[in-house]
């Protein structure tokens, strides 16, 4: 809702005085109500907040995307050595690159585990991890 304030032309005013302006009522019949200036603060304080927040997830969710696609090991496995595995039953290259490197990109991982150990694991073989 919108206030306006409009010059009364039928009012006299003395010369050098400032015109009386006088309030709008809008089209339902009530008078505009016009907020306290600390109510105006407040709800820009508030819009700042949310603003601030907005940005921060947007910064946030493009960080870990861009991490997610970008990164092929993390930076802390990657400065480790090589990691020894032992295979389970069950277990495949995959399961066992994501288990050893939970976040980012795993498929050139698992290619060189694939062309170190072959594509068919046995239980109790022992798997070369190279970050």
């Amino acid at each position: 809702m919108a206030a306006l304030l409009t010059h009364d032309p039928i009012a006299t005013t003395p010369p050098g005085a400032r015109p009386q302006l006088q309030l709008v009522v809008d089209n339902v019949g009530r008078r505009a109500v016009v907020p306290e200036p600390h109510v105006v603060r407040r709800r820009q304080l508030v819009a700042l907040v949310v603003v601030a927040a907005f940005v921060w997830l947007l910064v946030a969710a493009a960080t870990t995307t861009a991490s997610y696609l970008f990164d092929d090991v993390p930076a802390a496995a990657a400065s480790s050595g090589p990691i020894t595995h032992v295979v389970q039953p069950g277990d495949t290259v995959w399961s066992i690159a994501r288990q050893h490197y939970p976040t980012g990109d795993i498929r050139p991982l698992v290619s060189r585990m694939v062309e170190s150990s072959g594509q068919v694991l046995v239980p109790g073989q022992v798997v070369v991890v190279n970050p």
